[in-house]
């Protein structure tokens, strides 16, 4: 039996051939996985916990590791911790203010040192893209934050 190739077939298999690479390309830019060939650089990310208890807080140092707790990833080590008064106005639903005692919780900036590849989304660390304004939970130390938002990425080297 003889085999024929017309014009057509070869243009749909090249046609194929095309779609897959452009459909891996796309999801590896999508995960920010297309840097993976990058060196890793130095940046600090800033995040910022809305409500903690005091007493928790106080177990947080600096120089603690810092890991992804649904990921398993670890991201750095805590560089800084500012930790201020909670404002009562960050708790209104509906133009009310929530009552709660204000002086069992604080609000907390961390800072954490960390390497990782620059991507367009934010930084990639591991196999995990982390970008500006996601929230996620992160133990750092003995102390679990959750509702923590990444609130800025900045790079050492810029």
């Amino acid at each position: 039996m003889k085999l024929k190739f017309k014009f057509i077939d070869l243009f749909i298999i090249l046609a194929c051939i095309g779609a897959g690479i452009l459909f891996v390309n796309r999801m590896n830019l999508a995960d920010g996985r297309s840097q993976v060939l990058q060196n890793d650089e130095k940046a600090e990310i800033t995040m910022a916990v809305p409500f903690i208890e005091s007493e928790i807080i106080d177990h947080l140092k600096v120089g603690d590791p810092v890991k992804d707790v649904m990921a398993n990833n670890p991201i750095g080590k805590v560089k800084n911790i500012e930790v201020s008064e909670i404002d009562p106005r960050d708790f209104s639903f509906e133009g009310k203010v929530l009552k709660f005692d204000d002086h069992l919780y604080k609000k907390a900036t961390i800072t954490i040192e960390t390497n990782g590849k620059k991507t367009d989304k934010g930084i990639l660390i591991g196999q995990t893209n982390y970008f500006t304004g996601q929230t996620n939970t992160f133990g750092a130390g003995l102390v679990k934050l959750f509702n923590v938002r990444i609130s800025g990425i900045k790079y050492l080297g810029e």
